[in-house]
């Protein structure tokens, strides 16, 4: 093999000083390149057999250079792809056909999910790590510049901003014609979705990273104080908190009247709504970012201890756990039964529902935090390569 490396290094010498001859000469034609190149073979002294080698070695060089570049950069079943200017931690959302995602660029994108072209983008003085939602033909997220954005659906226009005194890392919900969402100021926001006038804010004690979820007119959300918050969503008085053993910033769901969530502590929990009783906790090998995905009686979630984890919803036991070659901040999706997940080692995974094990995984040249979405068997998410991707789950290759 080193053999075969020298002698193609030997012949791209050669060739690139009869390259550089050919275009001195503008009007050498081909055949003369080809004359001179293997005239300078001859002042070497290389011999017919090892010239052609060196040819054959050459040739190989190239092929094996794109069979490298096809291995590693070709995604299966890739139907479009859509380049921003920085890092997309962002997590898609889906309204009437149009995709609505943030990016590190500061911008918030609306793009075709037919083709990936962009509809309008809106600028931010920050990062926008929010996820967006829609409601009633407003597109609200977050973003780093302290503020949370309501924007017309149509194309991108500012309808209003509410200012925070942090940044707005959390994704906001919407019930009853008002946005909830939090900020790294501490506080959880409900704000008139109408005019962006504030209606009420709660104060924890740490950061908010956590996104909220609302049930039954109560809204939970986790804070970095190490607790889990139950507001009633009315007047943003407290209900309940309960509190674990170190920060929490993952966001949590409800079903059936349990809150399920995860921790820095390396424990996912399960609480019961009504009074935020511990019911039982499943633990990992590490923290907990990413946030529960539920799908018939089993909770999907992944870890920073590098696997993804199918648990019980009834009792916490363990059903199966996959691992994949890092950490895992990425929320999972079940689409006919498979579960999507992204993970830090650049792979977007999709795993068997009901025993974890490996269908497929599509490689991304970035870290994945972003968490997919599929809709009519096309996934769709981002990644820390700059490029929003859709695929087309069916393909097989």
């Amino acid at each position: 093999m080193l053999f075969i490396l020298l002698i193609s290094i030997h012949a791209v010498i050669l060739s690139s000083k009869a390259f550089l001859k050919f275009h001195l000469h503008e009007n050498l034609a081909w055949h003369e390149y080809c004359k001179e190149f293997f005239c300078l073979a001859q002042e070497r002294e290389v011999n017919i057999d090892t010239f052609l080698l060196i040819v054959a070695a050459l040739i190989f060089v190239i092929i094996a250079f794109f069979c490298i570049m096809y291995h590693f950069f070709h995604v299966p079943g890739l139907l479009w792809k859509f380049r921003t200017d920085s890092s997309v931690s962002s997590s898609p959302f889906i309204s009437d056909g149009i995709l609505y995602i943030g990016s590190s660029d500061n911008h918030i994108y609306a793009l075709s999910i037919i083709d990936g072209t962009m509809k309008w983008r809106f600028k931010t003085d920050g990062m926008v790590v929010s996820s967006p939602v829609v409601h009633d033909g407003v597109v609200f997220c977050g973003s780093n510049d302290n503020h949370l954005y309501a924007l017309d659906i149509k194309d991108g226009s500012l309808i209003w901003k509410f200012k925070a005194e942090d940044w707005v890392w959390s994704s906001p919900c919407i019930f009853e014609s008002v946005v909830f969402v939090g900020s790294n100021d501490s506080h959880v926001y409900a704000i008139n979705a109408s005019d962006g006038s504030l209606k009420w804010k709660f104060k924890t004690e740490a950061q908010i990273h956590s996104s909220p979820c609302i049930s039954y007119g109560v809204l939970y959300i986790g804070s970095m104080d190490g607790s889990v918050y139950a507001l009633y969503a009315d007047d943003g008085s407290l209900k309940w908190k309960f509190t674990t053993e170190y920060l929490v910033e993952s966001s949590p769901r409800v079903f059936n009247e349990i809150v399920y969530i995860g921790s820095n502590d390396s424990h996912l929990y399960a609480i019961n709504a009504s009074n935020g009783s511990y019911r039982w906790r499943f633990q990992a090998d590490a923290v907990f970012y990413s946030t529960p995905c539920i799908s018939d009686d089993t909770i999907y979630i992944g870890n920073e201890d590098c696997h993804v984890y199918a648990i019980n919803l009834n009792d916490g036991s363990l059903k199966w756990k996959f691992k994949t070659g890092n950490a895992i901040n990425s929320s999972a999706f079940v689409y006919n039964g498979i579960v999507y997940i992204g993970s830090y080692d650049r792979f977007m995974y999709a795993l068997n529902a009901s025993d974890g094990k490996l269908v497929r995984k599509y490689r991304t040249i970035g870290t994945i935090f972003s968490s997919p979405v599929v809709a009519d068997d096309v996934l769709y998410f981002g990644s820390e390569d700059c490029i929003i991707y859709a695929i087309n789950v069916k393909a097989q290759s």
